[in-house]
């Protein structure tokens, strides 16, 4: 059937979804762009995918997560594929992204390796190499994606395919970075700077008074839990990993970065300096610490 664009956005707001999110669903089940949203004024619609619609909003009112809904979310002004099998990359996060291009202007990304440990929205490598692109700047000579999941590996692949990154970044599977304890690899051999992100499940189990609905009852498990005494215990274990790579590998420059829970400031400031490791906090747009930064330089 023929329908206005008013008509069928009239029907929609009756399940008291915000304006925003009606345009999303609408865009997605027809599969049209933003500019075409806006410049069309009736759209082809069949009832299949009029139902469709309705189904989707009616899954929004119980707090399922739009970018789950249109497999979709924005981060740094990109668009990238995601489905309920893995995190939905968020602004606070973006940060992350800022420190690394601020950083990486001292140095030859080319000469560089790059490794993205376990961030589950991949989004942080992957933007990090498409604002490279967009300015000129040449790319690491290796970009290495790591993760512990099947199935967030797969929504990366989508991701890579999508942006035309496959001939600038390997995918493994791996505990963290025990691949590059186990085993000596030529690249780390090679270079004279690393970069490492870090993004790891920082929540403690069942701890969900300061977390949204839909995101402790639809984002996957697996990426937002990990043990129940300080949520921290994974990144003890992945530093604990880069100090054994420091003194297997002969790096210049070591750059590492993580993301924290807005708690968490206290436990990994001193978890630091007990290990008498040199970090730099940073806060995020509310003035909360949520990155650590340690430069080791030999």
């Amino acid at each position: 059937m023929k329908i206005s664009k008013q008509e069928l956005i009239a029907k929609c707001e009756q399940f008291w979804v915000s304006k925003k999110n009606i345009y999303l669903v609408i865009r997605s089940a027809l599969e049209i762009t933003e500019e075409e949203f806006f410049l069309e004024e009736y759209f082809n619609l069949t009832e299949e995918k009029y139902w469709w619609i309705v189904d989707d909003l009616k899954r929004i009112n119980f707090w399922y997560p739009i970018e789950y809904v249109v497999n979709s979310a924005q981060f740094y002004w990109y668009d990238f594929y995601v489905d309920s099998w893995c995190l939905i990359p968020r602004d606070d996060t973006e940060l992350m992204v800022d420190l690394i291009l601020e950083r990486f202007k001292g140095y030859s990304w080319w000469e560089s390796v790059y490794i993205d440990v376990w961030t589950w929205s991949w989004a942080i490598a992957l933007s990090i190499l498409l604002q490279n692109q967009e300015q000129g700047i040449e790319n690491p000579q290796s970009t290495i994606l790591i993760e512990i999941s099947d199935v967030a590996l797969a929504v990366a692949e989508r991701n890579i395919i999508n942006y035309k990154l496959c001939s600038e970044v390997v995918l493994r599977k791996w505990d963290l970075l025990c691949d590059y304890i186990d085993h000596t690899d030529d690249s780390l051999d090679r270079t004279d700077t690393l970069f490492i992100t870090a993004n790891l499940p920082y929540i403690k189990w069942n701890d969900t008074k300061n977390m949204d609905e839909e995101v402790y009852t639809y984002e996957p498990e697996i990426a937002l839990y990990w043990w129940n005494n300080t949520g921290f215990e994974l990144y003890e274990k992945l530093i604990m990993q880069l100090q054994t790579i420091i003194t297997k590998y002969w790096i210049k420059d070591i750059l590492f970065f993580i993301e924290i829970g807005f708690d968490q400031e206290e436990y990994a400031t001193s978890f630091f300096t007990k290990k008498n490791i040199e970090y730099c906090l940073h806060k995020d747009t509310h003035w909360i610490v949520r990155c650590v930064s340690w430069h080791i330089k030999k």
